[in-house]
């Protein structure tokens, strides 16, 4: 096996609080021609011990209890911001959904998926696709509250506009679309646009997410230094 090979392999560093579920992912893995075992940890204490292994072409998996907090995504993503993460839940709900969009997840799963569908979420998020952006589509709600922060956002972010990512007017009929209970087909027909290019306008609206939420937590953090 050439270095080339090595390096064009996907590494990934699992935490999962039960040993049993992460030796299984981590065996299923290892299997895998096209992917490597970086490193495991057993909760995030031991994880951010081990952050130096943690690198932009890695993917993180995160097992998260039912009410787990979302800090773990955060301070990984603030140490990494390349790297992707995709988060395996004790089940899907809109709250779950939503705090997982904030944070910058790529891919919400439950823990209850097939290997097949993990081992495929890995890859897919890997070539950089953002598939957190399809279950956003299903979910009107979260799709709501995502309007809604933009608009916080906006609010607190006020003077600072060279910083932040506004939704563009296409962007936000997307998510008032998807808000008020649309399904995908309805919105491209809406748009007039296909349904690629309606999970293209998510995925640009999760990136712009993504920079609006670092640009209010680093004002916060200067706030509170100045203070």
């Amino acid at each position: 096996m050439t270095d080339k090979s090595i390096k064009q392999k996907i590494g990934v560093f699992l935490v999962a609080e039960s040993s049993i579920a992460r030796q299984g992912a981590a065996a299923i893995i290892s299997q895998q021609d096209d992917m490597e075992m970086i490193g495991q940890a057993g909760d995030t204490d031991e994880a951010f011990s081990l952050t130096g292994d943690i690198t932009s072409r890695m993917v993180v998996l995160r097992v998260l209890p039912p009410k787990g907090s979302f800090e773990v995504v955060h301070r990984l993503r603030d140490i990494s911001p390349e790297t992707s993460v995709i988060v395996l839940a004790e089940f899907e709900d809109d709250e779950g959904l939503f705090q997982a969009a904030l944070a910058g997840v790529s891919a919400y799963l439950t823990k209850g998926c097939a290997n097949e569908q993990l081992l495929s979420t890995i890859r897919t998020v890997a070539s950089g696709e953002q598939l957190i952006c399809r279950n956003i589509l299903n979910r009107p709600r979260v799709a709501a509250k995502i309007l809604e922060r933009f608009r916080e956002l906006s609010s607190i972010t006020k003077g600072l506009e060279p910083l932040v990512a506004p939704l563009s007017s296409i962007e936000e009929e997307v998510l008032r679309l998807v808000a008020t209970g649309n399904p995908v087909e309805t919105v491209a027909y809406e748009l007039n646009a296909s349904q690629k290019v309606v999970v293209n306008h998510i995925t640009s609206i999760m990136h712009k997410l993504d920079v609006n939420q670092r640009t209010h937590q680093a004002v916060a953090s200067l706030l509170v230094n100045q203070s």
